[in-house]
């Protein structure tokens, strides 16, 4: 085998060693943000060019200039993680801002976005001390993200299995870690510029159908094909041990013939590999009515509160529970998320004037 065909090999087999693939294939694809920038200035008469030696974007139209900061998807030690550098770990492009990092508290503390969001009338996930929930729970630290400081779920009356590690890093690394009501559903994303909802993904949870005859890890091996060795073992598999544990099964039970076995509840933890999609996979305008008034009316909260800081319309995201009634319970905000690249005009409207006649 020559050195390129190896490097080709071991490339392939580290997309899935250390986690499953995240739900934003659309998203991440580097080309799909030079198509949404390139559309925009044709049709507006804006000129655009990149630097690739910092790889920031610079927009120029009606007599105006903005340079744009880039932004990375990048996993280290089993974590992903956004990054403004090209780092040699990094692994998908997510996006150019007007502006860097951004933090404040509703995004910083889950706690505290729980308390706004139940103040400002919305639906979220009950809470309890962690040594004393009444219902089916997870376990949460108050701060961290992509959905690694949680543990669970664990059905109501039970001990859980394993506690939440603590923060990476940043501020809360040592936050309190208290229990949620576990909500089932579809999980759901919804982005925001300013107040105003743009792009949406709604997730069922992954699953495996049971044949009578295979174990769970057989299944999951049928699933992911030779990867699923490099995958146990991962710091991923925990969760899906959790997963497993709350429906009575483990990796070496069978299930039943049909049974359908779901393996994570975390938004992006798909167990499907990446598909190169040219087109948005945005399901904002798909969403239920009542679904898309409760995505309205927290994208309107949140931006309500950020206006107090912000003087000018910035980029967030939502999570939350899609469940069975249409009804959306809001579990947190992130500040620094993925740009969809439907995001674009959006923001060029913004800063350069909405389109032209």
């Amino acid at each position: 085998m020559t050195p390129a065909a190896r490097r080709m090999k071991i490339g392939a087999r580290s997309r899935w060693s250390r986690a499953p693939p995240a739900a934003m294939s659309y998203i991440a694809i580097t080309l799909n943000h030079m198509r949404a920038v390139k559309a925009w200035a044709d049709a507006e008469g804006a000129e655009a060019s990149l630097d690739l030696r910092n790889c920031e974007l610079e927009v120029r139209c009606r007599n105006r200039f903005f340079r744009f900061h880039p932004r990375f998807l990048a996993r280290r030690e089993g974590r992903l993680f956004h990054t403004h550098e090209l780092v040699d770990y990094a692994m998908g492009f997510i996006g150019w801002l007007p502006y860097g990092i951004v933090r404040y508290e509703l995004s910083d503390d889950k706690l505290a976005f729980k308390s706004f969001a139940a103040a400002a009338g919305l639906k979220v996930p009950a809470r309890w001390p962690a040594d004393a929930p009444r219902g089916d729970y997870i376990l949460k630290s108050a701060t961290g993200s992509f959905g690694y400081e949680i543990t669970g779920p664990y059905r109501s009356g039970s001990a859980p299995g394993r506690m939440p590690p603590a923060p990476a890093a940043g501020p809360g690394a040592a936050t309190p870690v208290f229990a949620e009501e576990f909500v089932e559903g579809d999980a759901l994303k919804a982005w925001f510029w300013g107040s105003e909802a743009f792009f949406a993904h709604r997730q069922a949870w992954p699953c495996l159908r049971g044949d009578g005859t295979s174990s769970v890890r057989a299944l999951l091996h049928e699933r992911l094909g030779p990867a699923a060795a490099d995958w146990l073992g991962s710091p991923e598999q925990p969760f899906l041990e959790d997963a497993l544990a709350f429906q009575h099964l483990s990796l070496d039970a069978v299930p039943a013939a049909e049974r359908a076995v779901w393996l994570d509840f975390r938004y992006g933890r798909t167990y499907a590999g990446d598909s190169l999609n040219p087109h948005s996979d945005s399901i904002l305008d798909a969403l239920p009515t009542r679904a898309r008034a409760d995505v309205d009316r927290v994208g309107a909260a949140v931006a309500q509160e950020l206006q107090k800081r912000f003087p000018a319309p910035v980029l967030f995201a939502v999570d939350g529970v899609l469940d069975a009634q249409g009804q959306v319970w809001w579990l947190e905000v992130n500040s620094n998320p993925t740009l969809p690249p439907d995001g674009y005009a959006h923001i060029f409207s913004t800063l350069f004037g909405p389109p032209r006649a």
